[in-house]
């Protein structure tokens, strides 16, 4: 019974990835088709171009977001003639 047990085990750990990368798989084709884009995306390759869905899709989530707002002035002054 034990061995039974632990072959179940190690048959989940094996399965449930393949599980899952199966159907990342699925849903990225789903949204960009069967295209080079799509096969980037799902060998986890970034580019220049690339946009943030694509970027989210490929890598996922960040862990953190360092937002800076910078305040830009600009200074136009006029002259006119007298």
């Amino acid at each position: 019974m034990f061995i039974i047990i632990i072959i179940l085990i190690v048959a989940a750990f094996i399965y449930i990835p393949y599980a899952i990368s199966k159907a990342r798989k699925e849903r990225i084709y789903e949204k960009y088709g069967h295209t080079a884009i799509a096969d980037k995306i799902i060998n986890r390759i970034i580019w220049v171009g690339e946009t943030r869905d694509q970027l989210l899709d490929s890598w996922g989530s960040p862990l953190d977001i360092d937002e800076k707002v910078l305040i830009v002035f600009l200074k136009k002054p006029e002259v006119h003639e007298l």
